[in-house]
């Protein structure tokens, strides 16, 4: 929504300008005043391999391969940089209480290798007022993947909102937020989710509401829920997954989808995600990660249009010093259409990561 981008504007200047100080112990600059700034980031380099169809930066390109307006069916190579990243941290402390500002970008722009705002939000109190993530995910399960994308089956988005969060000391949390929808910037979503962190882990449940516009067809009402975790289930493994299901929330999956029919009635999708991250030497680990996305039969669906995706990411990672990551990662990637059809895909990576 309009008002939500004003807010989040004006909160970005109230936090440029804010004065005090918030000891941070990694903290890069100290200003006048006390104010303390961090500047973080990391630079990725990737050499990417599609064997089957040229699935493009990411492997978002596999929502639609065997479509006549798909990737192109032929082997492609590419080496690439925009996943890298720099952000600027601000901390201060102000009347009302302890103040953070964030602003962090990536090359994952309207085209790749155009700059992008991640997050640009202020934070006091347990309030957030800016763009970052969506309420309606939980980013402290998601697993390590050297491809952008990650796993079918979850959800990630980044929205202009207004969220409140509260965490108890015992570590429960509860957050509420008012969301521009990311379809509609006319539109408003509400979130709300509740959550665990615990000595082993994390826990996260979260739901959804949406109304917005349809191009004809009147409003139109979408609802979501999900859950997700991860867990330290053994000396050097973690186990993470995560479910999710709703009506009219497809843009907020990974790789995306209708979230309407030709009768502007909600379509109904389900998605699930398991991988496990293990320590298999010091400094080294390997991963596996599944994620399956279902999309329910509704009216007009073509028969090219995406009925099952199913993604594999098989990665290894390397740390031979202290903010160096090398590795590597197998994708296979699986598409079926409302007709039968199914179509396979997949990726070689290899990346390199420099963290500061």
């Amino acid at each position: 929504m309009k008002f939500i981008s004003a807010i989040c504007v004006l909160g970005l200047l109230g936090g440029a300008t804010s004065s005090g100080a918030l000891a941070q112990e990694s903290a890069d600059f100290t200003l006048p005043g006390g104010v303390e700034l961090d500047i973080y980031g990391y630079l990725k380099l990737d050499a990417i391999h599609d064997r089957d169809y040229d699935l493009g930066t990411t492997f978002w390109g596999l929502g639609s391969i065997g479509k006549p307006d798909g990737p192109r069916r032929i082997d492609d190579s590419r080496v690439q940089g925009y996943e890298s990243r720099l952000g600027v941290r601000l901390y201060a402390p102000v009347d009302f209480g302890d103040l953070k500002m964030v602003i962090e970008g990536d090359l994952y722009g309207d085209d790749p290798g155009q700059p992008r705002l991640r997050h640009g939000y202020v934070e006091m109190g347990g309030l957030t007022v800016g763009k970052t993530f969506t309420n309606f995910m939980a980013i402290e399960t998601l697993p390590s993947t050297w491809d952008f994308q990650g796993p079918a089956g979850t959800t990630f988005v980044f929205a202009p909102q207004l969220r409140y969060e509260y965490v108890s000391a015992q570590g429960y949390g509860a957050s509420v937020a008012i969301e521009q929808d990311v379809s509609d910037a006319n539109a408003m979503a509400y979130t709300a989710g509740l959550s665990r962190q615990f000595d082993r882990g994390f826990a996260k449940i979260a739901a959804i509401s949406r109304d917005y516009e349809t191009d004809g067809l009147g409003s139109a009402d979408g609802w979501g829920v999900m859950a997700a975790a991860v867990v330290d289930v053994w000396p050097g493994g973690t186990l993470n997954g995560g479910v999710v299901n709703g009506e009219g929330v497809s843009a907020y999956m990974n790789y995306g989808g209708r979230d309407l029919d030709m009768m502007g009635k909600p379509i109904g999708t389900t998605g699930w995600s398991l991988g496990v991250l293990q320590q298999v030497a010091e400094h080294m680990n390997v991963g596996i990660q599944y994620g399956h996305r279902h999309i329910r039969d509704y009216e007009g669906a073509q028969a090219d249009e995406t009925k099952r995706l199913e993604t594999l990411h098989f990665s290894f990672f390397y740390d031979p010093v202290e903010r160096l990551t090398l590795g590597g990662e197998y994708m296979l990637g699986e598409r079926k259409d409302f007709s039968g059809q199914t179509y396979r895909a997949d990726r070689v990576q290899l990346g390199v990561k420099w963290a500061f």
